[in-house]
């Protein structure tokens, strides 16, 4: 019989390698940008500075019904560094105007993860919508009373309209700041902001939250010995 040669052996196709599954929050960001909010339209400057003056105004009115004083007793100062007195943020910018400043990082990095298609007039204006709203809740009397028990400042009695137009407009650079540097350095910054502020006056805004959600007496005594 002839020989018949013998089949030659078959090669499979080599399957390139699978790229490993992305993560939960990869997959919601990516679903998010997918379903993205359309852009409003961009506007000159000088529609946003108005639109910054009326939320301006607009808070400052909510904070006088609420009973907020327009300026402090005596001459108002553009910086206080006093700690746990009676002058504490009453004035134009204080200790605690750096923690607005971090707010302000915070929300640069939400709207860049979220809005970063928008006009950069826009996010500061949400931003500044973000610090109207943090104003008006801590000069609420429960929040009010909530500072005092926290052991930040036990003289605390609200602040003033100057001091509370001081610590939005911070919040606002935060935010400008934190598009201008980039994350890895607005994240630097916020975290040599933190750590800077707690030792030199034993709080922080990471601290802060902690303490008004759940007050610890050992954080409490510590931060009340910087005064």
């Amino acid at each position: 019989m002839p020989r018949t040669a013998e089949a030659a052996p078959q090669t499979l196709p080599r399957q390139p390698p699978q790229a490993p599954s992305p993560g939960v929050f990869s997959r919601v960001l990516a679903r998010w940008r997918r379903r993205r909010r359309p852009s409003p339209p961009p506007c000159p400057w000088p529609a946003y500075w108005a639109t910054g003056l009326v939320l301006l105004l607009l808070t400052n009115g909510i904070l006088l019904a609420l009973g907020r004083p327009l300026l402090p007793e005596g001459m108002p100062r553009f910086w206080d560094g006093s700690l746990a007195s009676e002058t504490n943020s009453q004035h134009f910018l204080d200790w605690y105007s750096l923690l607005h400043l971090v707010y302000g990082l915070i929300w640069a990095g939400i709207l860049w993860l979220t809005s970063r298609h928008w006009p950069l007039g826009w996010l500061l204006v949400v931003a500044l919508v973000a610090a109207a709203g943090w104003e008006v809740a801590e000069n609420t009397p429960f929040m009010i009373a909530r500072y005092g028990t926290s052991g930040a400042d036990p003289s605390y009695g609200g602040d003033t309209l100057l001091n509370a137009t001081g610590d939005m407009l911070c919040v606002v650079a935060g935010c400008w700041l934190g598009f201008r540097l980039g994350w890895k350095r607005a994240l630097a910054l916020g975290l040599a902001i933190e750590v800077a502020l707690a030792f030199i006056i034993h709080d922080s805004l990471a601290i802060g939250t902690i303490m008004l959600l759940h007050p610890l007496e050992a954080v409490r005594a510590w931060r009340m010995s910087a005064a």
